[in-house]
């Protein structure tokens, strides 16, 4: 009678640990990505500014949703994101003007974008411009700067 319930526990354990490893393969399933959610915003401000490591060209753009997005021309096609905005002659000429520092208020006159979500920060995949296409802006040097030489 021993063997028959050592029988019977033993066929029990194994129900138990083929329900645990099903919960594990479960658990390890990829997950379908998240789908992408894209948010429309309006540019009202850009600063022209350089990143830290290789003084690539960088502009911050605030939105009028108080979101910020990096727009970044880097030799690296892997890290340079400005092709929504190379695509807008005006607006590109615009950005491509602007040296260290300067920046465009753009409230009267704000850029439509389409903005994504990557982790914490905000990427810009979509720009639409006005019928002017934002020949309105002007850009303007910081105060501290105005007396300051061009680059070349």
């Amino acid at each position: 009678m021993s063997t028959v319930l050592n029988h019977i526990d033993v066929m029990n354990e194994i129900a138990k640990l083929g329900e645990k490893i099903d919960a594990l393969i479960t658990m390890l399933q990829p997950k379908p990505p998240a789908p992408v959610v894209t948010q429309s915003d309006y540019v009202v401000w850009v600063e022209r500014k350089e990143t830290r490591n290789s003084a690539s060209p960088m502009w911050k753009c605030s939105t009028e949703k108080g979101r910020e997005f990096h727009i970044f021309q880097h030799r690296d096609e892997a890290k340079d994101n400005t092709a929504p905005f190379v695509v807008h002659p005006v607006v590109w000429a615009k950005l491509a003007s602007m040296l260290l520092y300067d920046f465009i208020d753009c409230a009267n006159d704000p850029l439509s974008v389409e903005l994504v979500q990557e982790g914490i920060f905000w990427k810009c995949i979509s720009v639409m411009t006005t019928f002017d296409g934002w020949s309105g802006v002007s850009v303007q040097r910081p105060y501290a700067y105005q007396d300051v030489p061009e680059q070349e």
